[in-house]
C-alpha cells in the first residue's frame, strides 16, 4: 500500500480523458502497417486461438498460449484486468502510459524513458528480475490510437536501436493493450526475457510475476480514482 498512498496522497496530477488524446493516432489513413498487423494478430488469437486458463485472481485473469507465429518457444499471454465499475480510463491509461505514474506502481520497473520522440515513438525500460536472475532492458517502438468507438489502442515491439547497454536485452515480441472507455483492459504480449529456466517452469514463473504487477496496478488505479472523485466533489 505504500507507493499507493503516496501516489494518491502527492497527486501527481493525472491528465484528463482529453488531455491523453494527443498521445493517440485517430482512425486516419495515417496508421503504421505493421502496428495494425500486430492488433490484427492479437484479435485473431483473442477469438479463435486454444488459450489455458492459468489463473483466475479477484484482481485479473491470466490465460496463455505455448507460443504465436513470432515465436513458437515463448508463452503468451493474456491478461483481463478486473478494475470494477469504479475506475477512471484516464487514470489507467495514465498508469500505464505516463513514465513518472508507472514507475510509481510498478515496482520492478527501474527506468522508463523515451529514447525517441519522431519519427517513431521509442521507449527504453529497464526491469528487474529477483535473484538468481540479472535484470533485462527493453528497448521498444511504441504506437498508440483510439477507435472512434472510444478504445484505446497501444501495441509495443522490439527495436533494433544502437543504445548501448550494460544489461541483458530482452525481446518484446509484441505486445497489445486494449483500454475501453468503461476502463475495462485487456493485454496480450509475448516476450523473450533470455532466462536460463527450465521450459515447464517458464508458465509458473510469468503467472507469479504478472499475479504482483496486475495486483500493483489496480489497487493503485482503484486508489487514484477514489482520490480523483473526491477531488472533482470538492472542487464543484
Amino acid at each position: 500500500m505504500g507507493c499507493c498512498s503516496i501516489c494518491a496522497s502527492e497527486g501527481l496530477g493525472f491528465p484528463s480523458a482529453t488531455s491523453l488524446d494527443p498521445l493517440y493516432q485517430a482512425d486516419s489513413m495515417f496508421v503504421d502497417p505493421y502496428s495494425l498487423e500486430l492488433e490484427t494478430y492479437a484479435n485473431e488469437l483473442l477469438d479463435s486461438a486454444p488459450w489455458t486458463l492459468a489463473a483466475d485472481l479477484p484482481h485479473v485473469v491470466i490465460k496463455t498460449l505455448p507460443g504465436s507465429k513470432f515465436c513458437a518457444q515463448s508463452p503468451v499471454v493474456c491478461l483481463d484486468l478486473l478494475f470494477g465499475d469504479k475506475v477512471d480510463v484516464a487514470v489507467v491509461e495514465a498508469l500505464l502510459l505516463n513514465p513518472d505514474a508507472r514507475k510509481i506502481w510498478d515496482t520492478r520497473l527501474s527506468d522508463f524513458y523515451q529514447l525517441e520522440e519522431s519519427p517513431r515513438s521509442v521507449y527504453y525500460t529497464l526491469v528487474g528480475f529477483p535473484f538468481p536472475f540479472k535484470n533485462r532492458d527493453f528497448v521498444e517502438i511504441v504506437t498508440t490510437r483510439k477507435h472512434r468507438n472510444g478504445t484505446s489502442i497501444v501495441m509495443y515491439s522490439s527495436d533494433d536501436h544502437s543504445f548501448a547497454s550494460r544489461h541483458e536485452r530482452g525481446t518484446t515480441h509484441f505486445t497489445v493493450v486494449q483500454i475501453r472507455p468503461d476502463a475495462r483492459t485487456r493485454i496480450v504480449a509475448q516476450f523473450d526475457l533470455k532466462l536460463v529456466i527450465h521450459q515447464k517452469l517458464v508458465g509458473k514463473y510469468l503467472v507469479k510475476v504478472l499475479d504482483g504487477w496486475t495486483k500493483s496496478l489496480v489497487q493503485t488505479a482503484l486508489l487514484n480514482s477514489k482520490q480523483e472523485g473526491t477531488d472533482r466533489a470538492v472542487r464543484c
